[in-house]
């Protein structure tokens, strides 16, 4: 057994299930959480393996859990949300709208890591400020500032690579790609 092997079985025993309820009251079910658990100590096997240097395994371990949750509703969540908005009253997805899906879901990942957690969490998952907030550590004030930024990172490429018409309440009723193609997928 190697000195990696050895000292991720001892950080298992250590944080299996304090890291397993962390994960636990952040995502659905308990077969996630225990993939999510599983993940998170393969990360760190990997790191120990190719002889990088952790200097506080516990923080590392919470920081690495706290983004594959992120990274759990990043795929998840974006995916039924913005693929359910994407359906007619039937349950029908419109076959012109495929492109602008791809494209979407491309943008919000090209939004800088921290803008992109923020949004992700506020406007996917619908979380209140004050919880994303306590996720991220950072001030309510801070958090709100970066929700929105964030928001208008997303508005300003969704604009480049389409024309939107909207009704007069501003909600849109019909897109098309700019004839300028300035986003890749469209």
């Amino acid at each position: 057994m190697t000195t990696a092997t050895q000292e991720v079985n001892r950080l298992w025993e250590e944080f299996a299930d304090q890291l397993g309820g962390f994960l636990r009251a952040r995502v659905g079910s308990e077969a996630e959480a225990e993939d999510l658990r599983q993940e998170v100590f393969l990360k760190l096997q990997k790191q120990l393996e190719a002889g990088r240097t952790i200097h506080d395994l516990g923080a590392w371990l919470y920081r690495t859990a706290r983004n594959a949750v992120i990274d759990h509703y990043r795929t998840h969540k974006l995916s039924e949300n913005v693929d359910d908005s994407l359906t007619d009253e039937s349950g029908n997805r419109d076959p012109d709208l495929a492109p602008l899906l791809a494209s979407f879901r491309g943008m919000i990942h090209a939004l800088p890591d921290g803008y992109r957690e923020a949004v992700l969490l506020a406007d996917i998952e619908e979380l209140p400020h004050k919880e994303v907030a306590r996720r991220l550590g950072l001030t309510l004030s801070a958090t709100k500032s970066r929700i929105q930024r964030g928001r208008a990172m997303l508005r300003e490429s969704l604009d480049a690579c389409c024309r939107f018409e909207r009704d007069r309440r501003g909600s849109v009723i019909d897109c098309e790609a700019r004839t300028s193609r300035s986003c890749r997928d469209c």
